[in-house]
């Protein structure tokens, strides 16, 4: 099994290669690049995601749950919603409730999900 930080790697690399084709804003960096919180997030996610399948829990469950985390870390460190994606202004159009969330940024998260699963 891979450690959560190897997982975080590629489940990083997946994200931004998304982000691309979506056109999504301003990409997430490479991952030797990227910020420590970011980095320390995305590592945290990994690990949620393994207890969440360890204790048997569906997937949009685990995935509800990360994405809840990720908007109070957010929140935490002065990102508020706003309409576009910026790192300087610390806004984001994803700091919204899992059920106001589109389908296709929930793809981001079940992503992941996939990826740590085959991972673990």
């Amino acid at each position: 099994m891979l450690a959560n930080e190897d997982v975080a790697r590629i489940a990083h690399g997946a994200n931004m290669a998304y982000q691309y084709i979506l056109g999504d804003g301003t990409p997430s960096l490479p991952w030797n690049s990227v910020d420590e919180w970011l980095a320390d997030g995305t590592v945290n996610a990994v690990r949620v995601i393994r207890e969440g399948l360890a204790a048997g829990l569906p997937e949009d469950q685990v995935c509800e749950i990360v994405h809840e985390i990720w908007v109070v870390s957010r929140k935490e460190l002065g990102w508020v919603h706003g309409e576009e994606k910026d790192y300087e202004s610390k806004t984001h159009p994803c700091l919204v409730s899992w059920a106001d969330l589109p389908d296709y940024q929930k793809l981001k998260t079940g992503m992941m999900y996939d990826i740590v699963k085959r991972f673990t």
